[in-house]
């Protein structure tokens, strides 16, 4: 007898009760509704179902022995897996609002029209080590537009470019962080402006990651990114006020994050 038979029919003495086996006659039983043709099948216990066992043919035995193993196999992998998503996640960073921004600027012309967002929520794990269990996710409220000129704010937030009144927020969410060198981080990810999507890579600087000067017990870490946006290629504007050499189309975006360690 092999060791994976024996092993598998210990298995199955212990299981016995609970695993349905085929019959010749083609009619499902289980192993203790299996018929008892001598004396020794009587007594209960192990020795009743090992003789029980028995009766079973080679072909149902090994059978039982491997349907056994591979779900022991299957709960293994699957233990192996959430064990290691459990302890594999970055660690969560929370937002500095007072000394995170994100920024952009503009052609006007001949002059570059700034402005910034002033509500925008992250979810940011970051672990340098460990890429694949970090994330960079931003929502940007449309409405908390600022450059500082409220009649301009108001047309930017119109049918003419965002459409705030229909889609209030815009959003950025990573799928992958790749390491570049040097502090370098390329964020890939989806950014979703009136609900289509684009791609996006946005790269990242890691400034550093310290202990928090003026909170101890906390660390600190800083970022900065930019990109450049086409925003008539992302539906910010049909083209109008571009073709008569008044807005640009390509955006300057500058993001800044201080971030808090939990």
């Amino acid at each position: 007898m092999s060791i994976t038979q024996s092993l598998g029919e210990k298995i199955v003495l212990q299981m016995a009760q609970t695993i349905r086996v085929k019959s010749n006659s083609g009619h499902r039983h289980t192993l203790s509704e299996l018929p008892r043709t001598d004396a020794a099948a009587q007594r209960t216990g192990t020795d009743s179902v090992r003789n029980r066992l028995n009766r079973v043919s080679v072909k149902q035995k090994r059978g039982i022995i491997m349907k056994i193993l591979q779900l022991l196999a299957v709960t293994a992998i699957a233990t192996i897996v959430w064990v290691t998503s459990a302890f594999s996640a970055a660690p969560t960073w929370n937002l500095d609002k007072a000394h995170s921004g994100i920024y952009f600027s503009i052609d006007h012309i001949f002059s570059k029209v700034n402005g910034h967002f002033n509500e925008f929520n992250t979810d940011i794990a970051f672990d340098p080590a460990d890429l694949a269990g970090s994330k960079f996710d931003f929502e940007i409220q449309i409405g908390s537009i600022d450059t500082n000129i409220v009649k301009r704010d108001k047309h930017l937030l119109s049918a003419d470019f965002f459409d705030a009144g229909g889609f209030p927020t815009m959003t950025f969410k990573s799928a992958k962080i790749s390491d570049q060198g040097n502090g370098m981080y390329d964020v890939a990810g989806t950014l979703t402006i009136k609900e289509k999507d684009y791609n996006l890579t946005l790269p990242l600087k890691l400034e550093g990651i310290k202990e928090h000067p003026a909170k101890k017990g906390t660390d600190v870490a800083g970022f900065n990114g930019r990109v450049t946006i086409d925003r008539l290629a992302h539906g910010v504007g049909a083209g109008k006020f571009y073709d008569m050499g008044v807005v640009g189309k390509d955006v300057d975006v500058f993001v800044t994050l201080e971030v808090l360690s939990n």
